[in-house]
């Protein structure tokens, strides 16, 4: 199952946010299509989650038990746009690369931040691609602080929140946890 890059116009949910679609070139040379998730993304995700390795599920969703709860897929793709964004790097052949997620809080400023990346994707630079551009989408629909949960072992991100200068986790009963301001995004350049 593969994901298109780009929606048709009969595909594009109520709210979608078409100006988030871009593209990028990784460290590795290797380009991304990045767009926010939408509900026609339902098979191509589920196909992706029953096809990932344990280890991604685990550090991921703290569980390897993510296949047999068919509903959570439709939790993932059925977003608003505004307290959930899910922003996904879609590879050439349409291979889902990753996905970096924000859902708000009860503090109506503060959202909780995931990403994960599939295998063959990391050590690229797509962490740290995607944190970069969930961040103004953020800031504009109002969230000015995040939130991370996460395994303490989980090295990869330790690394992406060293490299982005993100604070020393708070870690408790093996879960690390972050918590960062939103920098206010630049201005546009014409």
């Amino acid at each position: 199952m593969r994901h298109k890059q780009v929606l048709a116009d009969d595909e594009i949910p109520p709210g979608y946010p078409r100006d988030l679609e871009s593209t990028a070139v990784l460290a590795d040379g290797r380009r991304v299509w990045i767009r926010p998730l939408a509900s026609c993304d339902h098979d191509g995700l589920s196909w992706e989650i029953e096809n990932a390795d344990s280890e991604t599920l685990y550090l991921r969703f703290f569980t390897r038990a993510m296949r047999s709860r068919p509903d959570f897929v439709a939790t993932l793709v059925d977003i608003d746009y505004h307290d959930e964004l899910a922003l996904a790097a879609i590879g050439p052949n349409g291979e889902g690369a990753g996905v970096a997620r924000y859902v708000r809080t009860d503090e109506s400023d503060v959202a909780q931040l995931a990403i994960v990346i599939g295998r063959e994707w990391r050590n690229a630079g797509l962490a740290g691609l995607l944190l970069s551009h969930i961040q103004r989408p953020a800031w504009e629909r109002g969230i000015r602080h995040m939130t991370a949960v996460y395994l303490a072992e989980n090295e990869a991100v330790d690394a992406l929140r060293k490299s982005q200068g993100l604070p020393a986790p708070v870690i408790r009963h093996g879960m690390a946890e972050i918590n960062w301001d939103l920098p206010e995004p630049p201005d546009d350049v014409a």
